[in-house]
């Protein structure tokens, strides 16, 4: 065998590999606690109950109406199909909601979250975060609110009437599914008296009556469907 071939890990050996744990759950509803170190859970079925504890954890939550609170660390957690509520805590976390109406917060750290289909809570908290209703079509009306920090809210035709607040920081919506035209046709800000800015990257901006890089609300609409949003400093198509 040569020297660069990779041996599968049995995951009964983890403890030993990563310094952590492999903890197994059931199809039922467990209450499993993590430890200091890099663990992956796995709860399957059921309404669970997964605290990670500190460390960079992998949880898989599996069906069901779960509770997740992933703890200190560099975290991802699949929450899977169910009404989930996911927690990261501090560090720059992963969180995916699946199927089901979840709630998913992430804490201090620059978070990468993801809804999945149904109508979903996300909340960015502390940190530069990439935030996302759902990556479907689901159609649904999800609410994400950015917090501290230079936030991304990432939104296409079909993912449903939205709302997005950037928070504090320079925040920006990125569209996907939509051309610059219909951007700027489906485009409607609140505030009176702005100048709308065009760059060669497709990005709009606006400033106020100074000249000065302004902070705006409004909406965006396309298809029947309406992206709501406040305290956001750009919109770019991707």
């Amino acid at each position: 065998m040569s020297q660069h071939a990779k041996t599968p890990i049995d995951p009964k050996t983890l403890e030993t590999v990563v310094g952590g744990a492999y903890i197994r759950g059931t199809e039922g509803a467990d209450s499993t606690q993590g430890t200091a170190e890099a663990d992956l859970i796995t709860t399957y079925g059921g309404n669970d109950y997964v605290q990670g504890g500190a460390g960079d954890d992998n949880v898989q939550a599996g069906a069901g109406n779960d509770a997740v609170v992933a703890g200190d660390g560099n975290d991802y957690v699949n929450a899977d199909a169910g009404n989930d509520y996911v927690e990261g805590n501090a560090g720059n976390d992963v969180l995916y909601g699946g199927d089901g109406q979840d709630a998913l917060v992430g804490g201090a750290g620059n978070d990468n979250i993801n809804g999945g289909a149904g109508v979903d809570f996300v909340d960015g908290g502390e940190g530069n975060d990439t935030l996302m209703g759902s990556s479907v079509a689901d159609h649904a009306a999800d609410s994400a609110f950015g917090g501290a920090g230079n936030d991304l809210y990432a939104w296409s035709p079909g993912s449903g009437n939205d709302y997005f607040d950037g928070g504090q920081g320079r925040d920006s919506v990125a569209v996907t599914g939509m051309n610059m035209d219909q951007l700027r046709s489906g485009l409607q800000v609140y505030e009176p008296g702005l100048q709308m800015h065009t760059g060669s990257d497709n990005s709009i901006s606006f400033t106020n009556a100074a000249g000065q890089p302004a902070t705006f609300s409004g909406q965006l609409s396309i298809g029947g469907e309406v992206l709501r949003f406040d305290n956001v400093e750009g919109i770019r198509l991707y």
